[in-house]
């Protein structure tokens, strides 16, 4: 598993992108409508929300 660092947001939390056997976990979680991306959080990221 490969965890890459995107930003820091504003309460100190670290914003990472989750990669397993080559596969984007964090897109996968989207896919299957387990997480949800908020457009106006997403700046920087390579999926935009048509993507996802």
């Amino acid at each position: 598993m490969t965890l890459r660092y995107k930003l820091t947001d504003r309460y100190g939390r670290s914003v990472e992108e989750v990669i397993r056997n080559r596969s984007n976990i964090n897109q996968s979680l989207v896919e299957f409508r387990n997480a949800f991306v908020y457009s106006q959080y997403i700046k920087g990221c390579v999926h935009r929300p048509t993507q996802l």
